[in-house]
């Protein structure tokens, strides 16, 4: 009886040894995981203040370093997608991202570019852009143009040459969009997408308390909506998208 005993407690801490969530690592900015058609998956992360892209192992050894093109007086905004024989067929590995500026107006521009530095495709007022499985089409790319000195919108569709090995879906994608700038002063942008099933909803700004600040009407006609943020107090401030009762995780914003 007392073996038996002894036999089911170590048996009880060897249960509980595999169940604890352990730390594994910590990487300095926003890193998800990719999973590459040749490579298999690894850590992406996205470091704005350098414009760079860092991919890492499992094992979190680093395995590629990507030097972003990003314009002068623009800042990267967010890498959307990395890929291998999607862009282009040569087996390189290449990035998609969208970078901005804030002074003297406010622009927004997406490249392609691959990792030994050649730039495949450039669009100007791109604010986020997607590749898409088109079933029997093949892979598009479709970006969301956004020109501010004419206050007009369109979108952008591209055919691609490789085939689509999604890492994220695209509607979870959409949950992780960044407002920009971010910081900001007077005004910002905020990117966002509905579900399919939805044509409309509601983005709903509060502050650090939990106090309700504003509450926006949204529709799919448009992927982004502007903010005045001159006559908010200096702080942070949280938001989310409501459509047919599908609320998007919680997004930061700072008001300096």
């Amino acid at each position: 009886m007392r073996n038996c005993i002894f036999v089911s407690l170590f048996m009880l801490l060897i249960t509980q040894s595999h169940a604890q969530i352990n730390l594994e690592q910590s990487y300095p900015a926003t890193a998800r995981i990719i999973n590459l058609t040749n490579s298999g998956c690894k850590y992406c992360v996205q470091l704005n203040e350098t414009g760079q892209v860092k991919l890492y192992n499992m094992d979190h050894s680093l395995w590629k370093t990507i030097n972003l093109d990003i314009p002068s007086g623009f800042n990267l905004q967010y890498v959307y997608h990395v890929a291998e024989l999607l862009y282009s067929l040569d087996g390189s590995i290449a990035c998609l991202y969208t970078y901005y500026q804030s002074t003297p107006s406010i622009q927004y521009g997406s490249r392609i570019i691959n990792e030994f530095g050649n730039v495949l495709l450039t669009i100007p007022n791109a604010v986020s852009v997607y590749p898409y499985d088109a079933c029997d089409e093949g892979v598009k790319l479709i970006a969301q143009i956004t020109d501010y000195s004419s206050g007009t919108s369109s979108s952008n569709v591209y055919d691609l040459p490789g085939e689509l090995l999604s890492d994220v879906d695209p509607q979870q994608l959409a949950d992780n969009y960044t407002p920009f700038p971010n910081p900001t002063r007077d005004r910002v942008t905020i990117p966002y997408s509905l579900p399919s099933t939805s044509s409309q909803g509601e983005l709903v700004l509060w502050n650090s308390d939990g106090k309700e600040i504003r509450r926006y009407s949204i529709d799919n006609t448009f992927s982004t909506l502007i903010i005045n943020t001159a006559e908010l107090p200096n702080g942070i401030y949280f938001y989310t998208t409501n459509a047919d009762g599908i609320i998007s995780k919680p997004m930061k914003l700072v008001v300096h």
